[in-house]
């Protein structure tokens, strides 16, 4: 499918780690990509915002660190905004090796006032990337236990809510269809019944009808009501089996 669509396109986003449902794309993945876009010329936005957030067990790889090659026809955004909570401060990169894709590309940066940065966020950055990598270990630590909670949790308590579990991201992908309700009705019943707001899978596009994605980035605590919140809404409705 990849393929006969890179057929007629100039240029490919690849979210990787993938967002919503939270893949840590193996190199052998990246690679069969890479020689698809090298094959019809298609240049590669590789959104790479989610790369400290990989799960024990997986391992990120760098789109553009496949080959030379790849590095020509690669745009690489990140920024510790996601892993540091440092959205507020609107400072992020891009990395582009090819000089001529960059002169191509650093005149719109310039046009739309995203290249001048700021000093609040560039120190943040900075004491972020040099200071913080035992605190982020202990994030993920953190993180990988609130998977593991809320796994343990939908299994006993709603086994009819099928959860992808995350090899990335603090992001969890749900799939809802067996309660066969609408996507209006599931949001308003999610919202308005269990006061939780997660994200409509439809924002993601086609084939995200019946899926939600959630955010367990939060203390334990507040996992555990909203869990709580979601049993006493989902775990008697009738399913389709």
């Amino acid at each position: 499918m990849l393929e006969g669509q890179a057929k007629d396109a100039g240029l490919l986003i690849l979210c990787n780690p993938h967002n919503p449902v939270d893949r840590c794309w193996n190199q052998l993945e990246l690679e069969k990509i890479a020689q698809i876009c090298l094959r019809y010329h298609v240049l590669v936005f590789s959104d790479e915002i989610h790369a400290d957030l990989v799960m024990p067990g997986y391992r990120h790889q760098v789109f553009a660190n496949l080959s030379r090659e790849v590095a020509e026809i690669t745009i690489t955004a990140h920024a510790p905004s996601k892993t540091f909570n440092l959205a507020g401060l609107s400072t992020s990169s891009v990395i582009i090796s090819n000089p001529a894709l960059r002169s191509a590309v650093s005149p719109l940066i310039e046009k739309m006032h995203l290249g001048m940065g700021n000093l609040f966020g560039s120190v943040a950055s900075n004491a972020a990337y040099l200071h913080g990598e035992p605190w982020r270990l202990q994030l993920i630590r953190y993180l990988k236990d609130n998977i593991d909670f809320t796994e343990s949790f939908i299994r006993e308590n709603i086994p009819a809510l099928k959860m992808f579990n995350p090899e990335a991201t603090y992001l969890i992908w749900r799939e809802f269809r067996k309660f066969r309700f609408d996507d209006e009705t599931l949001k308003n019943k999610l919202i308005h019944e269990a006061g939780l707001g997660f994200n409509q899978g439809t924002e993601f596009g086609p084939g995200g009808e019946g899926f939600m994605r959630m955010n367990i980035a939060c203390s334990r605590s507040v996992l555990k009501e909203a869990l709580g919140h979601l049993q006493m809404i989902f775990s008697n409705i009738p399913v389709n089996e």
